[in-house]
């Protein structure tokens, strides 16, 4: 569920930032790239909680995918050189 959420959360921003005049090939990088970094995230953190009851597991791993997936949504996102 995590994948296809990923998934589509991705594809949707995808659109709005080729929408917005960005390159296809920057805007999947940026979109997709966070994703997978998200996902691989929460993969980690499903690996530490083999002891853990499911709920917490799903609480958990989901929580990742989101919060880091968005953080690296955000990096790539910023114009960097605005804030020099």
């Amino acid at each position: 569920m995590d994948i296809a959420a990923s998934g589509v959360a991705a594809a949707l921003q995808y659109n709005d930032d080729v929408n917005k005049g960005w390159s296809s090939k920057r805007a999947a990088g940026a979109d997709f790239g966070a994703a997978a970094i998200g996902l691989g995230a929460a993969v980690g953190v499903g690996a530490l909680c083999v002891t853990a009851p499911a709920w917490g597991t799903a609480l958990a791993v989901g929580g990742t995918a989101v919060g880091v997936g968005d953080i690296a949504y955000q990096a790539f996102q910023e114009n960097w050189g605005e804030d020099m």
